[in-house]
């Protein structure tokens, strides 16, 4: 049955975009510095999250390594699971991105669950670049998520 699960897993990931592989892996290893190579350079970023976080602000994309710096080494995360698809915009220029979170508080263990929704713009970088391994082809431009 392990097994099963191992290969289940595997082609989920297999299906899923290259950016939400990213924000997966971010989440799972509580990596700021992951996550940060994703945010969008070119916009304030919008991060909107409940109680016990509770932050609502826009902040720039190093405010925003800092500030998730801080969570992750306060809340770690034990799973972290995004939706197959991603909901695009009707022009197509943006996309969303929702997953559920559930994470521990280090503090006193108490557990969480959230449903987390990544608003993605396409990469403003130069056309050369986009799609490389390097660059990922969307960016994080705001974070939301509503407690369960």
């Amino acid at each position: 049955m392990f097994h099963f699960s191992i290969a289940l897993f595997s082609g989920l990931l297999a299906v899923l975009p290259p950016v939400t592989k990213d924000i997966q892996r971010a989440w799972l290893r509580n990596s700021a510095s992951e996550l940060f190579k994703i945010f969008s350079r070119t916009a304030a970023l919008n991060v909107s999250l409940p109680e016990p976080i509770l932050f609502s602000d826009q902040v720039s994309h190093e405010q925003a390594y800092f500030l998730f710096e801080r969570i992750f080494s306060t809340y770690k995360t034990f799973e972290f699971i995004p939706e197959a698809g991603l909901s695009t915009s009707p022009e197509g220029r943006s996309c969303i991105l929702k997953a559920r979170w559930s994470f521990r508080n280090t503090r006193n263990n108490s557990p969480y669950l959230f449903v987390v929704f990544f608003y993605l713009i396409p990469d403003p970088g130069p056309p050369w670049s986009r799609g490389t391994p390097s660059v990922p082809p969307w960016r994080i431009s705001e974070i939301k998520a509503e407690r369960l």
